[in-house]
């Protein structure tokens, strides 16, 4: 506005009458009234703009986004002087003109150039220059006073001029190689911004060469890194890459504890692109500024930039993107300068290689632990199959003399029938016993040979079960009924829980189901000193293996001499049985009395069939203080047979 009210006012005012204001004794004419506003317009406009100019640039993070404000600084600087020199000094040439054109031309430059001249360093070598000729001036003068003051140039003769020339000459002597030291330790302190590439090269390969812990490793080149170029952040990145990808994962230290950052780049991304092809360090700068990688997605640059890093330096070996050095911005506010470039890529070829041996290092750990886990899973398979082989073993042992009874009974009663019939003596009473005994010796063996089939359909998923509506109470009396008289003999007390009556219809293979509750009740009676008690007890639960389904827990218990813990799994295993094989005594119902090992694992392959659940519970194994057992059954109430689809188990794990 006070541009163009200063023009207006130049341009069109001037033929305005009067042309003049008066202001008491004071004339001020109309074009120095549009000189003045175009004066203070322009004042504002330059002050506005400087000070916008220095706000962003101490705003902004990265050194070379920020030289480049500086740099357009500058050129409204330059602008301003040239401005000023073209109304207040009057040279023969157009002195103020050519100032404000080369300003322009700055300005210009900060649009068509990407690399811009770094005003920094500019600054500090004109003014290490200046401070160089300021101090040699001050030395030449002190030298050129303390002669006036010494010599009398009045009485001037050839040999006061003889002493002045060989003073001159002995303090030209020791005066100029003191004056380039001062100038070099000025510049020194204002331009060294580059640390000597040769001693941090030295120190890095000494420290990183014999690590081949990665967590050590990507400690020691942080911290080693950060140190040595004075900022503020160091990180390491390993790169893993699919079809499609580049997966930048940051490598954190051994101790921290942070989560590590991983970032995810496109195989055709200009940024992948650059790093895993021309292994080159890239700027964050060149990212932001550069056409070559204006495709970037939008995901990508917000990923980057959340990593608040300058500088990305790629890790390759044979040619291969391995990994990453992420440069966070110098404490100096200065910007990466082309030594330092040369310098991190040298550090970069040292990581490779340090890198590699640890990744190396890493695999055989791995191959290690693996070789291991396989060796004890080869010892655990090897005593599987021992157990296995000395199970059947003792299987064949317990068979053959499970076999063996009914079979001897069998031959026995046959012999003495044929006694009888030879005799001519047959009498009622006596076939009668002998029928019976070889029915009885029958019977077992058919049992033994049904419990083994049994066992047979469950290792191949083939058992069969018929679904129907039952109720869990008749299922319990028809298992009861077949040991009626075995609680007789054994003089044990049965007690059904009252709670039995009011459990609700079940749809399941009732048959199959007797077949589990008669083992359990024979496992209870064996296992029980005469004159001991087993309880069966019942209740409803919900959502005990499946949400919202309801089951029926039946629990069997004895006051028994009870089991161990460590083989309350092992009892539901083939052929398992408790104590020593060579002790093996049959019996249905003899206390102790052992059979071939199957009527657990059956039970248990019956239940998980209808979808339910099987276990023991004993707190230890005594036969003095009979601390008894339970166990628990659990079937769903409507439950579907899971014998087609379900996959074939081994049954000798538990």
């Amino acid at each position: 506005m006070g541009f163009a009210g200063a023009i207006f006012l130049c341009e069109n005012f001037s033929h305005i009458q009067p042309d003049r204001i008066q202001l008491r004794s004071f004339e001020i004419p109309f074009t120095s009234i549009g000189i003045a506003l175009l004066v203070i317009g322009w004042i504002g406009f330059s002050i506005r703009s400087i000070r916008d100019t220095l706000i962003i640039s101490q705003q902004t993070i990265n050194p070379l986004h920020r030289n480049r404000y500086l740099f357009w600084l500058a050129s409204i600087l330059v602008c301003m002087a040239g401005v000023i020199l073209s109304v207040l000094v009057k040279f023969p040439i157009p002195l103020g003109e050519t100032v404000v054109m080369f300003g322009t031309m700055m300005m210009g430059t900060t649009y068509i150039r990407h690399d811009l001249p770094d005003i920094r360093q500019i600054a500090r070598s004109w003014l290490s220059i200046l401070i160089s000729i300021v101090l040699s001036i001050g030395i030449y003068f002190a030298f050129f006073y303390l002669i006036q003051s010494y010599f009398n140039f009045s009485q001037f003769n050839l040999g006061i001029l003889i002493q002045i020339l060989l003073i001159a000459a002995i303090l030209t002597f020791l005066l100029n190689p003191f004056i380039r030291l001062i100038q070099r330790l000025v510049s020194s302190s204002l331009l060294d911004n580059v640390h000597d590439p040769s001693w941090l090269i030295s120190e890095y390969s000494k420290k990183i060469s014999n690590i081949i812990d990665l967590g050590h490793l990507t400690e020691v080149i942080s911290k080693t890194i950060q140190e040595g170029l004075n900022i503020h952040q160091a990180r390491l990145f390993l790169v893993d890459q699919d079809e499609d990808h580049f997966i930048l994962i940051e490598e954190k230290p051994a101790e921290t504890e942070q989560e590590p950052i991983s970032i995810v780049l496109l195989q055709n991304s200009p940024v992948a692109g650059y790093l895993s092809r021309e292994h080159n360090p890239l700027a964050q700068y060149d990212i932001d500024l550069l056409p070559r990688f204006k495709n970037t997605t939008k995901e990508e640059l917000s990923a980057l930039k959340t990593l608040n890093l300058d500088l990305y330096v790629p890790i390759s070996i044979q040619d291969r993107w391995i990994g990453m050095l992420g440069l966070g911005s110098k404490k100096s506010g200065d910007r990466y300068f082309e030594q330092e470039y040369l310098m991190l890529e040298t550090l970069a070829e040292q990581t490779a290689v340090a890198l590699e041996n640890a990744r190396l290092y890493e695999d055989l750990k791995l191959r290690n632990l693996e070789n291991e886990r396989l060796n004890r899973e080869l010892r655990g398979a090897n005593r599987q199959l021992a157990s296995l082989d000395q199970a059947k073993s003792d299987f064949i042992i317990i068979a053959s003399h499970e076999l063996r009874t009914p079979m001897t009974q069998i031959i026995g009663y046959n012999d003495i029938l044929d006694d009888m019939l030879s005799s001519g003596g047959v009498q009622a009473e006596e076939g009668k016993v002998v029928i019976d005994g070889t029915r009885r010796a029958t019977r077992r063996l058919e049992e033994i040979v049904n419990s083994m089939l049994d066992v047979s359909k469950l290792d191949l998923s083939a058992l069969e079960l018929e679904m129907a509506s039952c109720s869990i109470k008749s299922i319990l009396n028809s298992a009861i009924e077949r040991w009626s008289e075995a609680f007789e003999i054994r003089k044990q007390n049965l007690i059904l829980a009252d709670e039995l009556e009011s459990l609700p219809m079940i749809y399941a293979d009732s048959k199959r189901l007797t077949q589990v509750f008669s083992n359990l009740i024979q496992n209870a009676i064996k296992y029980t000193p005469d004159g001991g008690t087993i309880r069966i007890t019942g209740q409803c639960k919900y959502g005990t293996i499946g949400i919202g389904q309801q089951y029926i827990q039946i629990t069997v218990s004895d006051t028994g001499i009870g089991i161990a813990p460590d083989e309350l799994e092992k009892i539901f295993e083939k052929f398992y049985r408790v104590g020593d094989v060579r002790l093996h005594s049959s019996g249905d119902i003899k206390f102790k009395g052992a059979g071939p090992g199957l009527g657990l694992t059956i039970c248990r392959g019956i239940v998980e069939a209808h979808g339910g659940r099987v276990w023991a519970e004993s707190p230890f194994h005594n036969e003095m203080s009979l601390p008894g057992s339970k166990f628990h059954v659990l079937i769903p109430v409507n439950s579907e047979p899971n014998t087609q689809n379900r996959k074939p188990r081994d049954l000798s794990k538990a």
